[in-house]
């Protein structure tokens, strides 16, 4: 499932990782699998059979086969978008790309949003929370609990029943990173 996956977005958009170099060059099926662990603790914690959203390597290992094969289509249909949307900012071969794993939440909030993140007000809100989260450099590091606050904090930003997210949204922490 994974390899053709790989093979349509890398096909379609260059910014996942040219095939000639094999399926581990640029978006790996630990991100994909990432993501889609984040959209299925989302749904359980909407229906309050879990405290929160997760993607750690302990709930990647236990998420379900039906879960998986019920939300992998939609996951990878997301990415299809998070392609086109890199498109927009000029993103378009991975080496462009300053942080391969930001695009494991936008994936999720991607697919549990579904089309509402077209419209106007919402993706300038994405756009933003994109930037502010390359500008302030905030996916070079540990990233796991950033997708989680990410995914929660940009749905409900979306939804207009919280605030903006926190910290992707402020200046960047190195003042040399917009002339870096």
């Amino acid at each position: 499932m994974w390899h053709d996956i790989k093979k349509r977005l890398a096909t379609s958009y260059p910014v996942f990782g040219r095939l000639e170099y094999g399926l581990t060059d640029g978006l790996s099926s630990s991100d994909f699998l990432q993501a889609v662990t984040l959209v299925v603790t989302w749904e359980r914690k909407q229906n309050r059979r879990v405290a929160g959203v997760a993607c750690k390597r302990r709930d990647l290992l236990g998420l379900p086969l039906d879960d998986f094969r019920r939300v992998a289509p939609q996951v990878a249909d997301a990415f299809e978008w998070v392609g086109e949307f890199l498109n927009r900012q000029c993103i378009v071969r991975s080496a462009d790309l300053p942080y391969r794993t930001q695009l494991v939440p936008l994936a999720a909030v991607r697919t549990i949003l579904g089309e509402r993140t077209d419209e106007p007000e919402l993706l300038e809100r994405i756009v933003r929370w994109y930037w502010c989260g390359v500008l302030g450099e905030m996916y070079g590091g540990s990233t796991e609990s950033r997708f989680t606050r990410d995914v929660e904090q940009l749905i409900a930003w979306a939804q207009g029943s919280g605030a903006h997210p926190t910290r992707s949204l402020k200046r960047p922490s190195s003042p040399t990173a917009l002339t870096a």
